[in-house]
């Protein structure tokens, strides 16, 4: 009998009693923990009580199994009611025996259920041992096909029990964590880095059943980053069996994600620079519309898309339209151009077209119709490509020239009739000098006879002259019409035409492997005859003339020379030469006008060229000029 006067030694008694019987004894608390057991159970799992208190089981247990205790526990547990089952028990050196096993509710003083008593004995009996073992391979067989299925999903994930011990893996967790075996049975921590925070995700999970997350995490000894959710899952008893853990790899998104909130950095950054520089930008359009706006010439801007980006109010008064009345399309047309004849400039013709092309064109003359539509005015338009690395495409000017152009033609009106009623008189002086020389023929003395020549040869240099004079206001009064010229064949046409002079002199012209240049033909040819006219004219005496005419590229231009082997001039006097009545010889030994070379700048500064000479007294002469080559073939000048 226990004793009576001390509870301590009663309770001793009674644990005396329970170690002594060869059955096991265990008692457990809610959620099948161990709260005690006798020396048998703990001789048979190896364990002492205060290393088994507070577990589910021990780790040398089969998890399946485990998994049946916790189950027959709960029965016992929620319904009151004593459950007796056939188990299978694991004995710390792995040896697995069967056991009976009757399960009864512990109450407490208010008969509240606080847990479970069991006991078992071992079987002996082999039909009952056999039913048991198949009844734990049936268990077993069903575990494996849940793993099977949890292998194949699709995630990095494991199943744990309440002790955290492995129960399945997903092929996905053995592939990321570079493992060899699916690890059931083994714990979690063994197989994969478990932080203290995914240890006390996993503890609320099992102990709770309160699922939880853990984000962005580094394990150790990977460079992978996951995001790690933890679910506990629950017996049919609803009890925790323990949880499911998750790994999402997020290395790469969190990567984006950095990557994105630095490109949303540098794209704030970027965008607050834009707006300055819009800001800079737009400060500098209104300072250029004004300075535009200020200009006396017209000034249209093209942008890179062809469309109208600077439109002067100069412009918009001399072509008599504003940038509001400028369609869409077709607005380069509209401005209404044209060229002397009155054609309407379009397309390849138009100078903003050609500057678009990249082409320029310098001083060319167009006319626009007034609003009456009766009335020109006159307009000299240059028009230039721009850089590529400017945001707009080309440039035209407009200078108004109307006054000057009507000037011009007055002019040339007044010229033609002062020289044709100048040249009148002075044929009927040099007419009646003749008769009168018939008349009086073998009356007159030798004397008077000399002075009617010295009136005759009067006469005709003053006919000579008004005609240079004519030609020279010509040079300038008509507009120029730039097209592609083949030195060549003007040379071959100059010595076909000047052939009895060039013979007479018994001059030598040579101008093998001339270019095709950009030029008024005509006016090109007239300032070819001038140079090579003067090139005979002015022969040295003591050698037949020699004559070269050659050309060759001189950086965005052609360099056409004229040389000759004549008597050639002093070099000082150079700035002389081109000028109008002045001579630098003797008018008595060289006949002439002293006009020839100013008609020669005259035509060369139209084409936006440059003249000039090299020479040496006994030697010879070298003149050039510079014209555009046939790339270029739309420059041009009005005066």
């Amino acid at each position: 009998m226990p004793p009576d006067d001390d509870e301590q030694e009663t309770k001793q008694w009674f644990v005396s009693v329970l170690d002594a019987l060869p059955e096991f004894v265990l008692v457990k608390g809610a959620r099948s923990r161990l709260l005690w057991a006798n020396r048998a159970f703990c001789e048979y799992y190896g364990l002492s009580n205060d290393e088994l208190r507070e577990q589910v089981d021990s780790a040398h247990s089969d998890p399946d199994d485990t998994v049946q205790y916790v189950r027959d526990d709960h029965e016992v547990f929620t319904t009151g009611r004593t459950v007796e089952v056939v188990e299978p028990i694991t004995r710390h050196d792995g040896d697995v025996a069967h056991f009976h096993t009757t399960k009864v509710p512990l109450r407490s003083s208010t008969g509240e259920i606080v847990g479970t008593v069991g006991t078992s004995h071992r079987l002996e009996e082999q039909a009952a041992i056999d039913a048991s073992e198949a009844a734990r391979r049936e268990r077993k067989s069903s575990l494996e096909m849940l793993r099977r299925l949890i292998e194949r999903l699709p995630i990095i994930g494991a199943v744990v029990d309440a002790k955290l011990r492995v129960v399945a893996t997903t092929r996905s967790f053995r592939d990321a964590f570079a493992l060899e075996s699916a690890g059931e049975g083994k714990e979690l921590e063994g197989l994969v880095p478990v932080p203290d925070i995914l240890q006390a995700t996993l503890a609320r999970a099992v102990d709770a059943g309160a699922g939880g997350a853990v984000n962005d995490l580094a394990l150790a000894g990977t460079e992978r980053r996951y995001d790690i959710s933890v679910s506990p899952w629950v017996l049919p008893t609803d009890q925790t069996g323990g949880a499911l853990v998750v790994w999402t790899d997020v290395t790469q998104l969190r990567a984006a994600e950095r990557a994105l909130a630095s490109a949303n950095e540098d794209l704030r950054e970027t965008n607050t620079a834009l707006e300055s520089e819009r800001r800079k930008v737009d400060a500098h359009r209104r300072e250029l519309d004004a300075l535009v706006d200020s200009l006396s010439s017209g000034a249209i801007v093209t942008d890179r898309s062809g469309g109208v980006a600077v439109f002067n109010r100069e412009a918009e008064q001399l072509l008599g339209t504003s940038r509001g009345e400028l369609p869409s399309r077709g607005w380069i047309e509209h401005l209404g151009l044209r060229d002397p004849e009155g054609k309407l400039l379009e397309g390849a013709d138009h100078p903003l077209h050609r500057a678009g092309q990249g082409t320029s064109c310098r001083d060319e003359l167009a006319q626009v119709k007034l609003g009456d539509g009766t009335s020109d005015r006159w307009l000299l338009v240059s028009a230039a490509p721009l850089p590529e690395s400017s945001r707009y495409q080309a440039v035209m000017t407009l200078a108004d020239v109307t006054s000057r152009i009507r000037t011009q033609r007055e002019l040339e009106e007044f010229a033609y009739v002062a020289s044709h009623d100048l040249r009148e008189p002075l044929r009927m002086v040099t007419s009646y000098l003749g008769l009168l020389g018939e008349s009086l023929e073998g009356k007159l003395d030798d004397e008077t006879r000399e002075y009617m020549r010295f009136a005759t040869d009067g006469a005709e240099r003053m006919t000579r002259l008004i005609r240079s004079l004519l030609d020279f206001s010509r040079s300038g009064a008509t507009a120029l019409s730039v097209e592609p010229v083949a030195l060549g064949e003007v040379m071959t046409e100059i010595e076909q035409e000047f052939d009895e002079l060039l013979r007479g002199a018994e001059a030598r012209l040579t101008y093998d492997g001339l270019p095709t240049i950009a030029a008024d033909r005509s006016q090109l040819k007239q300032l070819l005859v001038n140079l090579v006219s003067n090139a005979v004219k002015f022969r040295h005496p003591e050698r037949p003339p020699q004559i070269d005419v050659s050309a060759q590229p001189h950086g965005q231009v052609i360099r056409v020379e004229v040389s000759d082997n004549g008597i050639g001039f002093d070099i000082k006097y150079a700035p002389k030469a081109f000028k109008m009545f002045q001579r630098l010889h003797s008018g008595q030994a060289y006949g002439g006008t002293g006009i020839g070379l100013a008609i020669c700048k005259r035509v060369v500064e139209r084409h936006g060229g440059t003249l000039g000479v090299e020479s040496e007294v006994g030697v010879g002469s070298r003149f050039w000029f510079t014209l555009a080559a046939e790339s270029n073939t739309h420059d041009g000048n009005a005066d």
